[in-house]
């Protein structure tokens, strides 16, 4: 996509910009010049229509860029769907709904998922009593998890952070979930 004089990111029309929340109307002879520039300028997008990066690093998810996950290299873009819809769907069914989108490739999750459980596994019953007690509302998850330095699933932590479910149940039911998937590959 292309940027305005300003480095708004323009729609590919170029009649609007992105505000970091919303697409704003840009005024008109600001959107003729962006027809003109756009039509110069390839877009890199991925096969889900992202826009990616110069490198193909990273990809704009509407207010910030992301890191593009390449653990599912090697098994396509539409197998790395379907394994974080299918573990978004055994969430679901564990009573905790997540956003599909929000669910790394399988390699990150696992290894994201492990260093969560062996850190809360570690800790003593009443520690892990504490920390259950304090994460169990929603918006505490990621904070408890980033205090142990566990990384590399960030956006399944905010997902968590959206629902109800202490810590050592979220974990519990990401690990089930996880297996399920691993069972049907």
């Amino acid at each position: 996509m292309a940027t305005d004089a300003q480095g708004r990111q323009l729609s590919d029309d170029g009649h609007y910009y992105w505000d970091g929340s919303a697409w704003q109307l840009v005024d008109q002879d600001a959107a003729a010049g962006a027809d003109a520039s756009s039509a110069q300028q390839p877009t890199n997008v991925d096969a889900e229509g992202r826009q990616l990066s110069d490198d193909g690093n990273y990809y704009w998810d509407g207010s910030a860029w992301q890191l593009v996950d390449a653990s599912g290299a090697g098994q396509g873009e539409g197998q790395g769907q379907a394994d974080a819809s299918q573990f978004a769907q055994a969430m679901t069914q564990a009573g905790y709904s997540i956003d599909a989108a929000a669910v790394p490739g399988l390699e990150t999750l696992q290894a994201g998922l492990s260093q969560a459980l062996q850190m809360y596994q570690g800790l003593d019953p009443t520690t892990q009593a504490v920390i259950d007690a304090v994460t169990a509302e929603p918006g505490e998850a990621s904070i408890g998890l980033a205090q142990f330095g566990v990384g590399g699933i960030d956006e399944l932590l905010q997902a968590f952070d959206q629902i109800q479910g202490s810590l050592g149940e979220l974990l519990e039911a990401a690990q089930q979930a996880l297996q399920s998937v691993q069972r049907s590959a």
